[in-house]
């Protein structure tokens, strides 16, 4: 059993960038690692800056973006290519457009549960407990006092890939470099597809939920026979949430939190909307929450909201005249998503002379072509196919550098050196498909689980599903003495490019 953990550092110098995206790892001599437990790991933190006023935190994660900009991807697609070679047998994988091919299986060798489970370790933040998204790169303190507890941290957070993400020879649980000889491992990654994403911001419909609005604020009655000044924790009342909260965390406030206030102020008796609309005051951080008895938040700020409130006068929420809520989130000025080291963490046996090291490995590994398709509609075309493929898998990027496979034609139909591999045409989302996938996915390392040919949608509940389809076309192909001539016809609509992954049986 291994379970001696081995981190080795990419041979390159950060900083990292998709101008510098070139990465590699060298595995020395002497090892035994179990590749099937071993991963990537991409150490990466959000910086912001204000637009004005002081330093505050800002509720910021990363996301991995192609055309579709709401999909949740697996970390996986930021690998483009990929190689893997030993010093003494040489080459044992090259891969290109990795990316495309592994979030196309992932697709539909994941079950809907592991698709909420996986965002957890994944650049996208989870929205599962509320509708204010939880940022793995934040830890957002929702009750306590700055001056105490401290603010609101701004973290690093860890892209893990699991080699077997990437190389078929990864599902391999015994690897032994005095064997194979020095292992590297090359990698050229899409860095440029990581974009931040900020919840909280100005616009943000978290401030509007709920039927009392989760960002305005409660009436607040001057009944003590003076003024009262209010907002600080030094003047004499502050402001608390029209919202109730069984749980703090379950608020879109926190400690360091920089929020626009604007309310009404007028006599109690005049009501909200006879009262007046003051002016917004910006850049109003947080220093103390307190989880009052009914379940409101009380929010302390650094800004008096109120210099003198008059007696038999009261601090109402905005109405739905004025437009917004009476709390509202602050653009973030700038930020930037950094790279700041990227590690290869290898699962080694510690006591190798007990290891049993078989003779020989076997793995499965991909073959690919791309083909532009000249926009044909139908498609027909001839592929030459390895005569040791077992089955072909074709996806449809939606743009030339694109990680999302979607075509949405009618129907297609695939001959294999002139014999069809079904009696009729295979019509798109009718049962003959679905076989066709299941059949694909039978004999896969990773079993089908999926069907629904949806990924989660990366600003929705966790349970969301975007409305795109994201689909290939799945084949099973004869092994024969020589390379094959595999026939495709695809029909309904024009096809600009086509990726053909063609999986080979490989041993050293």
């Amino acid at each position: 059993m291994s379970n001696n953990i081995v981190k080795i550092p990419c041979n390159e110098s950060a900083p990292y960038s998709q101008a510098k995206n070139k990465i590699s790892f060298t595995i020395p001599e002497g090892m035994i690692a179990d590749l099937s437990k071993s991963y990537i790991t991409i150490n990466t933190d959000i910086s912001t800056t204000d637009t004005a006023g002081t330093k505050s935190v800002y509720n910021m994660s990363a996301t991995i973006q192609d055309d579709n900009n709401n999909d949740i991807y697996n970390n996986v697609a930021l690998v483009k290519h990929a190689t893997i070679d030993a010093s003494r047998i040489g080459m044992i994988e090259s891969l290109r457009d990795v990316n495309l091919r592994a979030v196309t299986q992932d697709q539909y060798t994941q079950d809907e549960n592991d698709k909420i489970e996986d965002r957890v370790m994944s650049t996208e933040q989870t929205h599962e407990y509320n509708d204010f998204p939880v940022s793995p790169y934040r830890v957002l303190k929702s009750e306590g006092d700055l001056a105490t507890i401290g603010a609101s941290e701004e973290i690093t957070h860890e892209l893990k890939i699991p080699l077997k993400d990437i190389f078929g020879v990864a599902y391999n649980e015994v690897y032994d470099t005095s064997k194979y000889g020095q292992t590297k491992m090359k990698m050229e990654f899409n860095f440029g597809k990581l974009s931040t994403v900020q919840a909280g911001n100005q616009s943000d419909p978290v401030f509007l939920n709920q039927s009392n609005l989760k960002g305005n604020v409660a009436q607040l009655n001057n009944t003590s026979g003076g003024n009262q000044s209010v907002g600080r924790a030094t003047d004499d009342v502050q402001l608390s949430t029209a919202h109730i909260y069984d749980s703090v965390e379950e608020s879109p406030f926190y400690l360091s939190q920089k929020l626009q206030v604007r309310v009404r102020t007028g006599t109690t008796g005049g009501g909200a909307a006879g009262a007046t609309l003051q002016g917004a005051i910006d850049n109003c951080i947080i220093q103390r929450i307190d989880h009052n008895e009914d379940g409101t938040l009380k929010l302390f700020f650094d800004k008096q909201i109120v210099a003198a409130l008059a007696t038999a006068n009261s601090v109402f929420a905005t109405i739905a005249a004025d437009g917004q809520p009476s709390l509202r989130g602050t653009d973030v000025a700038t930020s930037a998503l950094n790279i700041n080291s990227l590690d290869l963490v290898l699962n080694t046996y510690p006591n190798p002379a007990l290891v049993n090291v078989p003779e020989k490995l076997s793995y499965f590994t991909y073959m690919s072509e791309i083909d532009n398709a000249n926009g044909n509609n139908p498609h027909r075309k001839n592929y030459t196919i390895p005569a040791e493929a077992v089955s072909v898998m074709v996806c449809f990027p939606t743009a030339n550098d694109g990680i999302n496979s979607n075509l949405n034609y009618t129907s297609y139909r695939l001959m294999y050196d002139n014999e069809f591999e079904t009696d009729r045409d295979v019509e798109k989302k009718e049962q003959l498909s679905y076989y066709m996938i299941s059949r694909y996915f039978a004999d896969n390392e990773r079993p089908l689980k999926s069907l629904l040919e949806k990924r989660r949608n990366g600003t929705g509940a966790d349970n969301s599903n975007i409305p795109n389809d994201n689909n290939a076309i799945f084949s099973v192909s004869p092994q024969t003495p020589m390379s094959k001539q595999m026939n495709l016809e695809i029909n309904g609509v024009a096809v600009n490019r086509l990726h053909i992954y063609s999986k080979v049986p490989r041993t050293i």
